[in-house]
């Protein structure tokens, strides 16, 4: 339930921020059981496939994984802020309207993810994936989640 709450969320930001030759894409997924956070990401990119290209393993995405410092919430609310409200095309509302539209979905993540820690991922992909993306890894306890912020044209 609060996963969908935070994707209902997610996709009505992302469709403000559409634009006439570009369609914003920002979601929040469930990333696969397994024995480490790598695994659960290859996992996770060796699934994507294009119709013009069939999932490749995960090795060819060339996954990096750096921990972020300090909560997972300080840590990526700057990349929220930026993906929101500070792209060429976002809706430009004032500072305050911005800073609560943040809050509300960071205390709607932290009710998803709770006590957890935070990863950039970086990958270099073998197949079409966006035109410019940002991913963050989320992981407390057995449970991981990829926060995906990206567009394309």
């Amino acid at each position: 339930m609060l996963l969908e709450e935070c994707n209902a969320f997610l996709e009505g930001l992302a469709l403000l921020n559409d634009g006439v030759n570009h369609s914003s894409s920002y979601v929040i997924e469930s990333l696969p059981s397994a024995a480490s956070l790598a695994e659960s990401l290859g996992l996770h990119f060796s699934s994507i496939s294009t119709s013009n290209s069939p999932p490749q393993p995960a090795e060819s995405w060339q996954i990096r994984i750096a921990q972020l410092p300090g909560n997972w919430d300080d840590s990526i609310a700057g990349l929220v802020r930026r993906w929101l409200f500070q792209q060429d095309f976002s809706p430009q509302i004032e500072d305050w309207k911005q800073q609560n539209v943040v809050q509300t979905l960071l205390s709607r993540m932290k009710a998803l993810f709770g006590c957890a820690s935070a990863f950039k991922i970086e990958v270099s992909p073998p197949l079409w994936y966006e035109c410019v993306w940002e991913d963050v890894a989320i992981e407390t306890g057995n449970n991981r989640w990829l926060v995906h912020f990206g567009f394309s044209d």
